[in-house]
């Protein structure tokens, strides 16, 4: 049985793919391949896949899901463990334990060290990533003068028309959507790439075998 998995340590998210190592065994039948060649050849391709996975999720169903407040955060969190033809296991973990992937991939409650600001609906602007960079909490609390400022426990306020108005609330947790597919992505990913790479895999090493 051959699997292929990532995790993201302590936060708990786990992508899951197994395999019965008698599809390879069959495949192999059917490219004329030897059957003691197998385990090495699904090991490399076990590896280009999920090279090639990660490339996606870093680039491609991170980004294009989230508002990036640094680029090169995704890359720096996910890393890759790669396969042995004893040890027929690849994972894609996050090194890091940062930003929520697990919450981001499964939703759930996200819970804050200190707190979290959350804005009241139509107390500022969003756009299709996220809310607009004038209206974070530290844009409104730099911008505004002092006077009509109010930072409480409760949250932050800004006066106007001579009242205040909630611009955000702070607590303590707040629901977090599922809002990037990597578990689909990843499935997607490493099964067409498997598709591809185990018979350029098996072919090598017949070669190899030859030689």
């Amino acid at each position: 049985m051959g699997d292929a998995d990532g995790t993201q340590g302590a936060t708990g998210l786990m992508f899951e793919l197994k395999f019965d190592s008698s599809v390879f065994e069959q495949k192999a039948k059917q490219l004329q391949g030897a059957l003691d060649q197998v385990p090495f050849a699904l090991s490399q391709a076990l590896n280009e896949a999920v090279k090639n996975t990660r490339q996606v999720l870093v680039q491609s169903t991170w980004p294009t899901h989230v508002k990036q407040r640094n680029a090169a955060f995704i890359g720096r969190a996910l890393r890759t463990k790669f396969a042995s033809k004893r040890n027929l296991r690849v994972e894609i973990y996050d090194d890091l334990g940062r930003a929520s992937l697990s919450l981001h991939a499964d939703g759930g409650v996200k819970r804050a060290r200190k707190r979290l600001a959350i804005p009241p609906g139509g107390s500022v602007t969003r756009t299709g990533r996220g809310v607009r960079k004038n209206q974070t909490p530290r844009a409104i609390i730099d911008r505004t003068p002092k006077r009509a400022l109010r930072v409480t426990p409760k949250g932050i306020f800004v006066g106007k028309d001579g009242r205040l108005q909630l611009k955000y609330a702070f607590k303590a947790q707040a629901k977090q959507p599922a809002d990037v597919p990597f578990r689909d992505d990843f499935e997607t990913v490493m099964r067409a790439e498997l598709r591809v790479s185990f018979p350029a895999a098996l072919a090598r090493a017949m070669k190899s075998r030859r030689t």
